[in-house]
């Protein structure tokens, strides 16, 4: 199965937290909450999983992910380019192609 996780977002309502981490990268504990969306994923069967996020923050996000072996997935990563405001859905577009 397949999923998208919108990760592009950029967090204005946490700042100052998101001024050094981009919203995905914040800790819930001894992870960042992007941890615990992909374990759940990973749990509920999705095995294919498009992350679209953001041209600044992207290196730490994909730093992070890497390829999704340690949650068991395959990651693809479609980049937001900064500075585009395209909302949810165009987002959501982004990664379009990727799924079936």
């Amino acid at each position: 199965m397949k999923a998208v996780v919108l990760a592009a977002g950029e967090g204005t309502r946490l700042r100052p937290l998101t001024f050094l981490n981009p919203k995905p990268m914040i800790p819930l504990g001894p992870e960042p909450s992007i941890y615990y969306v992909l374990s759940r994923l990973s749990q509920e069967g999705f095995d294919e999983i498009v992350i679209v996020v953001r041209g600044s923050t992207r290196n730490q996000i994909m730093e992070y992910l890497g390829d999704g072996s340690k949650f068991g997935v395959r990651i693809t990563y479609e980049v937001e380019p900064d500075g585009l405001r395209i909302g949810t859905a165009g987002s959501l577009k982004l990664g379009e192609h990727l799924l079936d």
